[in-house]
């Protein structure tokens, strides 16, 4: 069981994979999850960009 030590409210903007990049430099990312608040309204590319780059960060 991995037990989370931090979380990212991850929108999809640059500023939230900013922030998910610089806690992976400091902490790494084997305990981070990336939060996000779905309103379902989302449009389709955001959520193509949410799974590449949480991918490409390392987190869950």
């Amino acid at each position: 069981m991995v037990h989370i030590q931090h979380v990212v409210m991850y929108s999809g903007g640059i500023g939230s994979w900013a922030v998910a990049k610089r806690v992976v430099q400091q902490f790494g990312s084997d305990r981070l999850a990336l939060l996000f608040a779905d309103t379902r309204m989302e449009d389709e590319d955001l959520y193509r960009f949410l799974e590449e780059s949480a991918q490409e960060i390392g987190a869950v």
